[in-house]
């Protein structure tokens, strides 16, 4: 049965870039945030976020497992 690993310290970004919740680092956690969908209009990030994509970098972390 193939196993997925994650690196673990997940957290959520506000449409700005800040943390606005984080996972701790060594433990099984559900992550839970209030988001502001009324930022997403006035945000910068979603006009960048295709553009700057590395499928490339997809398959070789892949490999690294």
């Amino acid at each position: 049965e193939d196993v997925i690993h994650f690196a673990g310290e997940s957290f959520v970004v506000d449409p700005h870039g800040r943390i606005i919740a984080q996972a701790p680092k060594e433990e099984d956690h559900i992550l839970y945030a209030d988001c502001d969908f009324q930022q997403i209009p006035q945000s910068q990030a979603k006009k960048h976020f295709l553009q700057d994509r590395r499928p490339d970098f997809y398959r070789v972390f892949d490999l690294l497992d």
